[in-house]
């Protein structure tokens, strides 16, 4: 969240993008070549796409790539809580 935006709260020991770190805890988890996650997004609301582009790209910066699925609402409630 964006600290010049009306919704950002600050809050002690709120965690800063720093991407060398990512790359490093990465490392430290055996995952230094990488990993593919899946994202899910509404499409009830355009927001919730733009969001998840966003954190798509942040995520890349680091190595990991991740896929974004599109569900309406329910669906992606239902796919979020579905164990395997």
């Amino acid at each position: 969240m964006a600290d010049r935006t009306w919704v950002y709260q600050p809050l002690a020991g709120r965690p800063t993008y720093d991407p060398n770190k990512a790359k490093q805890l990465l490392q430290d988890a055996g995952q230094s070549g990488g990993l593919s996650v899946q994202m899910i997004s509404w499409t009830d609301d355009p927001t919730q796409l733009q969001q998840a582009t966003a954190y798509q790209s942040q995520l890349k910066d680091v190595g990991i790539a991740a896929e974004i699925q599109q569900f309406s609402v329910g669906v992606a409630t239902a796919n979020f809580f579905k164990t395997v």
